[in-house]
């Protein structure tokens, strides 16, 4: 039997790394990125889909979901029972699409795993560590499983308002399972690791048994930092592509969705919009069925988009959001050297703390009179903003601070395994 490869943690994620993605793609590929650039003393390693090779040809529905969702119910006398319901909830194809289980992919990745002698893994979704938590069990492996989700509302909440969106008949059913696998996943967690305090917000207001649960979970907290924008060497000229001839630009990049606060920016662009003739509007992501664009000449739409284009021509960033976890694109529009207007919430309140190149507004009107405010103010304090947005992000979170606060969490999480 081959060695096992001895390291201290493992950071698992059932999906693709994207270092300019945002969520857990982005977050993952930029914790590697740093630990890459940066040595650190922890050995860690990454298991994602980057690393499992699906065979199509493979894929026997019903006997690989047999095999794997053994792994998902562990006590022995009921798994027969509960696993039936499973199954025939599961191949549903709209489960399928909401729950993203796939046989295939998870064998791969027990595949994968058993090539590692861990002390601590670390999920980044609900869904993974319910699956983690059952392999370590049915393994027979001592390790602390940490869990990190990234969602800016319950994940069960999230996956809801999508099957209704798209008026799936099963979303209820898909909700109250979902419901289920997270609160089983923050349960079996030994770790619940946040960017910050303020991060937890979403989950305190979201789900009930939240705030008690964490008084009996070890919380650990680490900072999401992420690559600089190479905004200097964009080619991409946005201003001449769309004819814009304002003098001032005001941005908004991520989903077009209610819990993104796109309506908020729309309902707030319409009014700034109304009011002066010297403003754009440029909006970057993915558009969706559920909000449609602001119909106004000067509210451009790009779609999904190259970040460090859009912000090299950006006066003003707009994070909306109604609430936030820690949002990439905050912390990657501080390396551009963009001022920042956020709504007062989440993770947006822990990068106040940090630098005067980030504002936060209460309500809408608050919003436009910052917006107007900023406009208005000399040539000199929108250049010291943009000094002072490059600053906080040299001090608190380029990749070399990623690695090594990554570095000090599994440094400390080891130490308490090993006593």
């Amino acid at each position: 039997m081959k060695q096992k490869e001895n390291v201290d943690n493992i950071v698992f994620f059932n999906g693709v790394l994207d270092i300019r993605a945002g969520g857990p793609s982005g977050y993952i590929a930029n914790l590697k990125e740093s630990i890459s650039q940066y040595h650190i003393s922890s050995s860690i390693a990454f298991i994602s889909m980057d690393n499992v090779i699906i065979k199509k040809h493979q894929y026997k529905i019903q006997k690989n979901i047999a095999r794997i969702f053994s792994l998902f119910i562990p006590i022995r006398k009921y798994r027969k029972k509960l696993r039936e319901k499973i199954f025939a909830f599961l191949i549903r194809k709209a489960s399928f699409n909401y729950l993203e289980i796939d046989a295939i992919e998870y064998r791969g990745y027990i595949k994968q795993l058993d090539k590692y002698q861990f002390k601590t893994i670390i999920c980044h979704h609900v869904k993974d560590a319910i699956f983690i938590k059952n392999y370590l069990k049915y393994r027979k492996i001592e390790a602390k499983l940490m869990l990190m989700s990234h969602s800016p509302e319950p994940m069960s909440e999230e996956a809801y308002h999508l099957a209704k969106l798209e008026q799936d008949q099963n979303a209820d059913k898909i909700y109250a399972m979902l419901q289920k696998i997270e609160k089983d996943a923050f349960n079996q967690a030994d770790v619940l690791v946040f960017p910050s305090k303020e991060a937890m917000e979403p989950y305190l207001k979201g789900l009930d048994y939240f705030e008690e649960l964490t008084k009996s979970k070890k919380l650990m907290f680490i900072r999401t930092c992420c690559a600089r924008l190479d905004i200097e060497n964009s080619i991409r000229d946005i201003r001449e592509e769309f004819g814009i001839k304002t003098k001032y630009i005001i941005s908004f990049i991520g989903r077009h969705t209610a819990i993104k606060g796109y309506d908020i920016l729309k309902s707030i662009a319409d009014k700034i919009l109304a009011k002066r003739d010297d403003i754009t509007f440029v909006i970057g992501g993915g558009q969706t069925s559920e909000i449609s664009p602001l119909d106004h000449p000067r509210w451009i739409e790009l779609g999904i988009i190259n970040p460090a284009d859009l912000l090299k021509i950006t006066d003003l960033f707009i994070l909306p959001n109604r609430q936030t976890y820690f949002d990439l694109i905050l912390i990657e529009t501080l390396s551009s050297g963009v001022p920042i207007l956020a709504s007062n919430t989440g993770g947006n309140k822990t990068v106040y703390q940090d630098t005067q190149a980030i504002e936060l507004y209460d309500n809408q009107d608050d919003c436009i009179n910052k917006i107007e405010n900023f406009i208005d103010t000399s040539k000199e304090y929108k250049n010291q903003q943009r000094k002072l947005a490059k600053i906080a992000y040299e001090n608190n979170y380029t990749l070399e601070h990623f690695a090594k606060n990554y570095n000090n969490l599994i440094i400390n999480l080891t130490k308490e395994c090993e006593q």
